[in-house]
């Protein structure tokens, strides 16, 4: 019985996904975003990208404060600056000195 169960949930966990595949191709937006996953990427001491957050709570020239679903991600340095900033992605420019995740 548990056998089935399992099949069975994982059965519908494969179809879950196709559908937020599918959903996240018509909108046009990532399926990541769909998700509510996060996705950070730093390229070297200058630049950070962030997609997927809910809010910004702090944003100065030295630190930078989101939300997200599951933590608070900090970022502290100097001479900050958004470039490029959408409701599912934001660009920070300026020198980066630390990136710190605060779990909720």
């Amino acid at each position: 019985m548990a056998y089935k169960t399992r099949r069975r949930r994982d059965f519908k966990k494969r179809l879950r996904d196709r559908r937020m595949e599918q959903v996240a191709e018509a909108l046009d937006i990532s399926k990541d975003f769909l998700a509510g996953t996060v996705k950070v990427t730093v390229t070297g001491t200058e630049e950070l990208t962030v997609e997927g957050a809910l809010s910004i709570i702090e944003y100065t020239d030295v630190s930078l404060r989101l939300n997200t679903r599951d933590f608070i991600l900090s970022v502290s340095g100097s001479s900050f600056e958004v470039n490029d900033m959408d409701t599912d992605y934001l660009r920070l420019k300026g020198q980066i000195e630390t990136v710190s995740y605060l779990k909720l």
